[in-house]
């Protein structure tokens, strides 16, 4: 799938939801067993901090 400028641009509903989730969770078995998430969450955040550090340069 291709995304468009305006979908990098987004820190997505489901990488809060993480966020979230690992504040309440915070121990290595709950991680293990959501880190597909995790490297999701990863992803949409290092595509969002390179589109924003694109748009400041």
């Amino acid at each position: 799938m291709v995304e468009n400028k305006s979908s990098i641009m987004q820190i997505h509903p489901p990488t809060f939801r993480f966020l979230k989730n690992i504040e309440k969770n915070n121990n290595r078995e709950w991680f293990r067993e959501n880190k597909p998430e995790y490297e999701k969450a990863m992803s949409n955040i290092k595509a969002f901090t390179a589109a924003v550090e694109k748009e400041l340069n």
